[in-house]
């Protein structure tokens, strides 16, 4: 049995916080922070999915920096919380290495929910941020969107926006960028949604004071 704490994170009887894989739900007010748009009614549906019974089955990793449980959440009846929870748009799908292994079938269920307008795909709340518009010391998990005009690194691999953003693939992460794809960006208008982390010192130094981490091409929409 399991108690929901929102959308993507559950108490197990036994103590353990299990952390959904392949998704990022509305967060729940906590520490004097109010609750994220539409965190409610993921939640809700979240309970109601759970129910008394459910199945963990992990990835490539059980457990993440925080010392959570990092599993797949499977219903009795052997339904996906994660699928389930994106094809309503209660949740943005978060694809997140080496934990890949739904990741096509989250990203389409995603699609769906997105092409129907529903949940934090039309909320006024969760409407992509033109980077032009952004203050620097935006941070936390967002939606972006701006034309990529500069490209540089040959390890790590920066991407310049029209804006106080930039985008930054590790040396680690490129395998999963087929052919360099991130070249095809350049003077694209693109969408990212991932956590920005405002960098106080960067503009002093030229450098652009926001930055996104991308770790697959499942967080890039080009448009």
């Amino acid at each position: 049995m399991a108690t929901v704490h929102d959308g993507d994170t559950l108490r197990l009887k036994d103590g353990r916080r299990v952390r959904v894989i392949g998704i990022n739900a509305p967060e729940t007010a906590a520490r004097g922070r109010p609750a994220e748009a539409l965190a409610a009614p993921a939640t809700q549906f979240a309970r109601r999915f759970v129910g008394r019974e459910i199945t963990l089955v992990y990835d490539r990793e059980s457990q993440d920096r925080y010392g959570r449980t990092l599993a797949h959440v499977f219903s009795k009846e052997g339904r996906s919380l994660a699928a389930a929870v994106l094809q309503e748009g209660l949740a943005f799908p978060v694809a997140v290495p080496p934990n890949l292994a739904a990741a096509d079938c989250f990203a389409g269920r995603a699609d769906k929910a997105r092409k129907s307008g529903k949940g934090v795909w039309s909320h006024r709340s969760w409407l992509a941020s033109e980077v032009k518009s952004l203050s620097a010391d935006v941070a936390g998990f967002q939606r972006v969107r701006g034309k990529v005009t500069k490209i540089s690194g040959s390890r790590d691999i920066w991407l310049e926006m029209d804006g106080a953003v930039v985008l930054k693939i590790a040396a680690a992460d490129r395998r999963y960028f087929a052919d360099k794809q991130w070249l095809a960006w350049k003077g694209r208008t693109i969408e990212v949604q991932g956590w920005l982390v405002s960098r106080p010192d960067a503009a002093r130094k030229g450098f652009k004071p926001l930055q996104l981490q991308v770790r697959t091409p499942y967080a890039v929409t080009v448009l």
